[in-house]
């Protein structure tokens, strides 16, 4: 597969458009098993970070480090010029924050 079509089938396929209610993870979150991204909520998150003997404050610095590193994409972009267009570029990010505003 080239590099064009890999692009074009990430961001959308030529068939049609991309729903985010389709995007599945490859593992489960959560104790009901939650495989769809439009699904799992911040307590899958937590659900699965305690079945994982995880504490709740290194839930919180993972959760925290998450919203940092995705500011750090963000003000990446803005202060780096590259060849990626515009439009792509806030695909990219908006599907971050999208996915973001699950885990706040």
């Amino acid at each position: 597969m080239t590099f064009p079509t890999f692009r074009r089938k990430l961001i959308a396929p030529p068939t049609g458009r991309s729903e985010r209610k389709d995007a599945k993870l490859a593992m489960a979150v959560g104790r009901s098993k939650h495989y769809r991204m439009s699904e799992i909520k911040i307590r899958h998150w937590q659900e699965t970070a305690e079945d994982a003997d995880l504490s709740e404050k290194a839930f919180q610095e993972i959760l925290n480090a998450i919203i940092d590193k995705t500011k750090t994409i963000e003000d990446s972009f803005k202060k780096h010029p590259s060849k990626i267009s515009d439009d792509l570029i806030e695909i990219i990010v908006g599907g971050i924050r999208t996915n973001l505003k699950g885990l706040v």
